[in-house]
């Protein structure tokens, strides 16, 4: 069993994110930020 929620090997892989559809990674990545944005998880806005 692993300490972790996720594959460590699978960190190496990160910079492949979005290879085969850019367009679908910078929408995730763009919503992502949008979520953790200061605050926005502390007083429950959408982003």
């Amino acid at each position: 069993m692993t300490d972790t929620y996720y594959n460590p090997a699978d960190l190496q892989k990160f910079g492949d994110i979005g290879k085969d559809a850019p367009e679908l990674a910078k929408k995730f990545f763009d919503y992502y930020g949008a979520v953790f944005a200061d605050r926005h998880l502390q007083n429950g806005k959408s982003p």
